[in-house]
């Protein structure tokens, strides 16, 4: 009789860890598939804004696809570089296969967080001459990508403006301390400024808050035309909007704010290398090391100009500049 309690308990036992088994599936299925790759991402940009559309469209292009062999993690400073060291501590600490850095001041504070986890600029200033890389050719290190400095695209700018207002006297600059090649680029500003017969006005951006000031500035002075450095914190819709008010000739680094209403814009597209920052996140995944792929330059710098914004500022365009633009907004 003891026996037969004996077996039947341990019948019952067994059918209850045969239970428990078959329940086992259900919570390993719940856990992240074998092969998920955990991409960072840490921009200045909103969040869900086109620049992270254009990379995500990208890692598409390669075959990956969220939730099924990636997991992005996006982290945006919201226009404020200042909070890029916490957010690069805390990209960090979710343990990424890699990292992309939408700029280059991005770049310096995940460098600063983490020496092992690769790296990739999807655009930057002289990330040379601020430490990020050994060279372009040969980065060493952590880091690589694409950077959108080239130090003759300034003083261009500053002749294409001049060519634009023949008469002007005076410029105001947007500049912006909190961008790596910001030094720089004013320098080069002023140099072609000064054999020009120009003379630059420089005002410091640094947060959202700041602009209005400077704007009720700058629309007293009354200067001939703005001038804005490379820097992707500004506002460029607002500036578009102020211009535009005050009749004021705007010149931008980048072709994609022409069509907010900026006169003109020459330089390389940023959404371009953000699509390009994609195919070296797959070499990496896929086994290349950082050091041994060279920083490249854009391809392409553009010449994008807005005749309905020349027209309705009364401002006539040569038809010689006209035939070298890449695009005109009528």
């Amino acid at each position: 009789m003891k026996r037969r309690a004996f077996v039947v308990a341990a019948g019952f036992t067994f059918l209850i860890a045969l239970l428990i088994a078959s329940a086992l599936p259900t919570a390993v299925s719940a856990q992240p598939a074998p092969g998920l790759h955990r991409i960072g991402y840490l921009t200045p940009f909103l969040p869900n804004g086109s620049t992270i559309a254009v990379f995500r469209q990208g890692l598409r292009d390669y075959g990956y696809v969220e939730g099924q062999n990636i997991q992005l993690e996006v982290r945006s400073s919201g226009q404020d570089s200042s909070r890029f060291a916490a957010l690069a501590a805390e990209l960090v600490a979710t343990k990424p296969d890699i990292i992309v850095a939408q700029t280059g001041t991005a770049a310096l504070a995940l460098k600063h967080a983490t020496a092992r986890i690769p790296i990739v600029m999807a655009g930057s200033g002289d990330a040379v001459a601020y430490g990020i890389i050994g060279s372009l050719a040969r980065p060493g290190g952590n880091v690589t990508g694409f950077t959108l400095f080239t130090p003759e695209l300034v003083p261009k700018r500053v002749e294409l403006l001049r060519e634009v207002l023949p008469r002007a006297k005076r410029v105001a600059v947007l500049a912006c301390p909190d961008n790596l090649t910001n030094a720089t680029d004013l320098a080069a500003a002023s140099a072609t400024a000064q054999k020009l017969g120009l003379r630059l006005d420089p005002f410091e951006y640094r947060t959202p808050a700041s602009w209005k000031a400077m704007a009720e500035i700058i629309e007293r002075s009354r200067p001939d035309g703005l001038l804005m450095l490379d820097c992707v914190n500004i506002p460029f819709q607002d500036i578009a909007n102020f211009t535009l008010r005050i009749r004021l000739p705007s010149f931008s680094p980048y072709p994609g704010t022409v069509p907010l209403g900026t006169l003109m814009a020459y330089g390389p597209d940023p959404i371009g290398t953000t699509r390009r920052a994609a195919e070296y996140v797959d070499r990496i995944l896929k086994g290349a090391r950082p050091q041994d792929l060279p920083v490249q330059h854009p391809s392409k710098y553009e010449l994008h100009i807005n005749l309905k914004t020349a027209r309705t500022f009364g401002l006539p365009i040569s038809p010689s500049l006209l035939a070298r633009a890449d695009k005109v907004i009528e």
